[in-house]
């Protein structure tokens, strides 16, 4: 499980708080999110359901939710501007 906090490059503080809520997170996810979230399409996901669920989150939680997306939005966006290896290393305009 650590070696997904270092592939996210999150401080160590963040690691050590991702790794005292990692079960009750796995908890909450299979008790809340899947049965809200699991029944609905993903065009069906309102501002409401999900501000429903964050606010049913600890504080530890939400902080470690907001730090994980965060940093895979930053990787996501990174590799938009990296070369294609399909196009023989030219960004395809």
């Amino acid at each position: 499980m650590i070696e997904l906090w270092n592939d996210l490059l999150l401080t160590p503080h963040m690691k050590a708080l991702a790794d005292s809520t990692i079960d009750t997170y796995k908890v909450t996810f299979n008790t809340k999110i899947k049965p809200v979230f699991g029944k609905q399409s993903p065009d069906q996901y309102t501002r409401g359901s999900v501000e429903q669920f964050l606010n049913g989150l600890t504080p530890s939680m939400a902080q470690l939710s907001l730090v994980i997306l965060s940093k895979i939005e930053y990787m996501a966006v990174s590799l938009e501007y990296l070369p294609h290896r399909s196009s023989g290393g030219k960004i395809d305009t």
